[in-house]
């Protein structure tokens, strides 16, 4: 392991127990979660704290500047100091060198390439029997023996609870030991507290979202900044230079997942965001469906959703009810989502309805219902999907 490794991490000793705990049975480990929850820590924590226990150490690849999958395996290498062999290929270099060696291999970022990364890997354990590899992705590898740990954001602290003991939640923990860092004189209070635990649920516990936030108390108190996470991609910009670039800003972060994704699914994610809340299958269906997307992709388009940690469903008795990951990092987006339907009801009532006075009236009852909708659950998706059902006859005069 370098030692420029993330291997510090605030709190976590239950995860890391559960990690480490796996490591000593599964040949393939794969922590699974949405960008900046805080894998590469916990890898990296976890290959330092178990390197002593393979004869050849742990080893760490970072994959996130590999820009082309061909790359994958040669940078492999490079990070071993195995050197090409004439006649042969960089895999069969690999295969020929580590199968006579016992060692743990760490494969960080492989969301962007994931499937070089889950044929590389099934093709080095079947032909090292000692090798042992620990990979951190956005979505599992899918590789057979393939152990899958979904790595969770913090848990979240009542105020109550945060005001009664100010350091057993990890959150806070990570937004005060952040803040000291540039402000060696922050403190935890119970006046700061409240402020400071808003602050971690407002970002859902995100381990990045929350450092982010910590770079602020320098210009900001934290009630301001609990203020102003009412927008949060315009006040989580403040990420070290050090950082890689999708982990400088929350937009940053945001797009580098987003921009993994196949266009269908993106066009359901934006689509999605119409949901305050949560939402369910069927009002997915019925809020997302057009010529574009038909409503027999939804259900498949859902589930990758979810296998790339972009949702999360929950089940429940009669159904699984979906939320998006993190839940509450859009809420600033909702008025600018409102303002699009309202922009597009415009185009749409207009193409409909010729009289003027008819047209201001439905398009105001349309823009009252949807702003009240957006209150609820799964109401504003549905309150949509109806007024498209209740389509204005065209009218005259």
């Amino acid at each position: 392991m370098p030692a420029s490794a993330p291997t510090y991490v605030v709190g976590r000793r239950e995860q890391l127990a559960d990690i480490a705990h796996a490591l000593q049975t599964a040949p393939l480990l794969t922590l699974v979660g949405v960008g900046g929850v805080g894998k590469t820590r916990l890898a990296a924590r976890t290959a330092t704290a178990a390197r002593g226990r393979y004869a050849h150490g742990a080893w760490l690849v970072e994959l996130a500047r590999i820009t082309d999958p061909a790359g994958v395996t040669p940078e492999v290498a490079r990070a071993l100091g195995v050197r090409e062999r004439p006649g042969s290929s960089p895999l069969e270099t690999l295969r020929a060198v580590l199968r006579h060696r016992q060692l743990l291999l760490v494969l960080d970022n492989c969301e962007h390439v994931v499937t070089v990364c889950a044929e590389l890997a099934a093709s080095l354990l079947q032909a090292c029997p000692d090798l042992c590899i620990l990979a951190t992705s956005r979505e599992a590898l899918g590789v057979a023996g393939e152990t899958v740990y979904h790595v969770p954001p913090f848990p979240m602290a009542s105020t109550q609870e945060a005001t009664a003991d100010l350091v057993e939640n990890d959150a806070i923990d990570l937004f005060v030991e952040r803040a000291r860092t540039l402000e060696p004189a922050f403190e935890l209070t119970p006046q700061t507290s409240s402020s400071i635990t808003r602050i971690c649920a407002l970002l859902d516990g995100l381990p990045l979202a929350i450092e982010l936030a910590a770079a602020r108390p320098t210009a900001m108190s934290p009630p301001e900044i609990a203020r102003r996470l009412d927008n949060p991609l315009s006040v989580l910009t403040m990420g070290p230079r050090s950082a890689p670039a999708r982990q400088q800003t929350l937009r940053a972060a945001i797009d580098w997942s987003y921009q993994l994704l196949a266009e269908p699914e993106q066009t359901l994610l934006r689509r999605l965001a119409v949901f305050r809340g949560g939402f369910t299958r069927g009002a997915a269906t019925s809020v997302c469906t057009d010529v574009e997307l038909p409503g027999g992709q939804i259900d498949d388009l859902l589930d990758r959703l979810v296998a790339q940690s972009l949702l999360v469903g929950v089940k429940q008795p009669e159904h699984t009810r979906f939320h998006r990951r993190p839940r509450r990092l859009h809420g600033g987006t909702l008025f600018l989502l409102n303002g699009l339907i309202w922009l597009a009801a415009a185009f749409w009532l207009q193409s409909v309805v010729t009289d003027p006075l008819r047209l201001l009236l439905l398009f105001m009852s349309a823009g009252a219902s949807l702003s009240a909708a957006l209150l609820a659950n799964d109401s504003p998706g549905l309150a949509v999907a109806g007024a498209a059902r209740r389509r204005p006859h065209r009218t005259r005069g």
